[in-house]
């Protein structure tokens, strides 16, 4: 975001708060000290105002915690631009990031998301536009910028990650890229020039229809999308079930 704005864009942050205890209290907290010192505007987004704190769909939603987490996040970043009549939606996934989530998609042949995956996807169904302007260098290279800028940053491991499929994906490929440098890049950007085309045939042909949710508009191949359905799970397993309330 620094960059940008140093480059000249007009950015506006965003943070997404999801109600963990203790870790997103230090993380907002990081996102606004930074917003203020370098006079940047921000957008903070609530789950626990919007019924969809991570602890509550962790202990009401019969179904993995994080992907349920990725989903929520995916929809308040699309829903923040589109309602702020931004032009574009900027992430910060870096060759890590997209390197374990290529993977993850790759291991499960989800064409899908094969089709799609890359540092910039268009506008369109409903969708903004996204980039990801830091999706050629790693971990290890944008810490050290921030630690050479000065910047304060926050580093928490999420209490619920323990285990989780990504999680692991990604120290798989840090000790190949040990034992291979370069192993990262080439294998990115070998799917970029190679891999994505071939797979965005194949959804061009086989691809769902996307549909409007009838609960909040945002697009879907379903009746109703995935994040109204994790809101109304949540809310139902309250009403039933009080105990898990203690």
């Amino acid at each position: 975001m620094l960059i940008l704005h140093e480059l000249g864009y007009n950015v506006t942050g965003l943070h997404i708060d999801l109600g963990i205890p203790d870790s997103s209290a230090k993380a907002r907290a990081t996102v606004e000290n930074f917003c203020q010192k370098y006079s940047l505007k921000l957008i903070v987004r609530d789950m626990a105002l919007e019924g969809l704190a991570i602890p509550d769909v962790k202990k009401y939603l019969r179904r993995p915690v994080c992907s349920a987490c990725g989903k929520i996040k995916r929809y308040f970043f699309n829903k923040a631009a589109l309602d702020g009549g931004f032009t574009v939606l900027a992430t910060g996934h870096n060759l890590d990031d997209e390197v374990a989530r290529l993977f993850s998609n790759v291991m499960r042949w989800d064409i899908s998301y094969l089709s799609d995956q890359g540092p910039y996807l268009p506008p369109e169904g409903g969708f903004a536009a996204k980039v990801k302007p830091l999706y050629r260098l790693s971990e290890f290279e944008t810490a050290n910028y921030a630690f050479l800028k000065g910047i304060d940053w926050h580093w928490s491991p999420c209490p619920y990650s323990p285990g989780a499929t990504f999680t692991y994906y990604k120290s798989l490929w840090s000790s190949l890229e040990e034992e291979m440098p370069g192993r990262k890049l080439d294998f990115y950007l070998g799917f970029l020039k190679s891999g994505r085309p071939a797979f965005a045939r194949e959804e061009d042909i086989s691809g769902a229809v996307l549909n409007s949710c009838e609960r909040c508009g945002y697009p879907t191949s379903t009746e109703v999308c995935g994040v109204c359905r994790i809101r109304e799970a949540v809310e139902q397993a309250r009403k039933n079930i009080p105990d898990l309330q203690k």
